[in-house]
């Protein structure tokens, strides 16, 4: 078990939601009672927004990839890519 799952009680606990679908790349939610994350991932270069605004969210702490903060995380890769944003 690596760090981030033997600490974060979202990726033992929580439900999964998706929340962006494109035909290169897909983001959902962990969310438990404890806390909420932001899973992404892309298999392709692409620009990508991922607006977290509707449904109340702004990024805590960026665990993995591209750092965001605020409630809207801007991607744009030239390659396959992926990240994990905890949310409060």
């Amino acid at each position: 078990m690596n760090l981030i799952e033997a600490h974060h009680d979202a990726l033992i606990y929580g439900g999964l939601r998706w929340f962006y679908i494109t035909d290169s790349a897909f983001a959902y939610l962990r969310e438990s009672k404890r806390e909420s994350m932001l899973v992404f991932i892309s298999r392709s270069a692409g620009s990508h927004t991922l607006n977290l605004e509707p449904l109340g969210y702004k990024v805590k702490e960026t665990l993995y990839g591209k750092p965001a903060k605020g409630n809207k995380i801007k991607i744009n890769s030239q390659k396959a890519n992926c990240g994990i944003w905890l949310l409060k």
